[in-house]
């Protein structure tokens, strides 16, 4: 599983906070941003992992230079799909005898579905842009 981030732009950083610290309060905020624009599942899920929005961080680059990225070590693919979008695909059972999903409140298994695909959310652009509107 690879790590998915997203790099706020060096120009907003600059035009807002000129120092590392600065930056640091900026990138917090950005991702208390994005946490909140992060889809979650329904109240009352069975999915025992951790949901996408526990799993994201900011991570902060020095030197030479410097960034603040938004994102996810553990579920990048995840929120990869989730940002990007996917195209209609169809989904097999693989490692199971079926898969598992509740439509309108009932249980489906089912072997196959052909997935109409996932609109684009890119909240972290979203959660960046709304720091930086505020002026960091």
């Amino acid at each position: 599983m690879a790590g998915m981030f997203k790099a706020a732009p060096r120009s907003v950083l600059l035009s807002v906070v000129g120092d590392m610290d600065g930056w640091r309060q900026m990138g917090n905020r950005m991702l208390s941003g994005a946490q909140q624009l992060c889809p979650v599942g329904e109240e009352g899920d069975d999915y025992e992992g951790p949901h996408l929005v526990d799993t994201l961080e900011a991570r902060f680059i020095t030197g030479s230079d410097p960034r603040v990225l938004l994102g996810s070590a553990s579920k990048g693919d995840v929120l990869g799909y989730l940002v990007k979008g996917t195209d209609a695909h169809p989904i097999d059972a693989v490692n199971a005898q079926a898969l598992h999903f509740i439509v309108d409140g009932a249980d489906v298994f089912t072997k196959h579905v052909d997935h109409p695909g996932t609109e684009a959310n890119d909240f972290l652009t979203e959660a960046i842009r709304g720091v930086a509107q505020d002026g960091g």
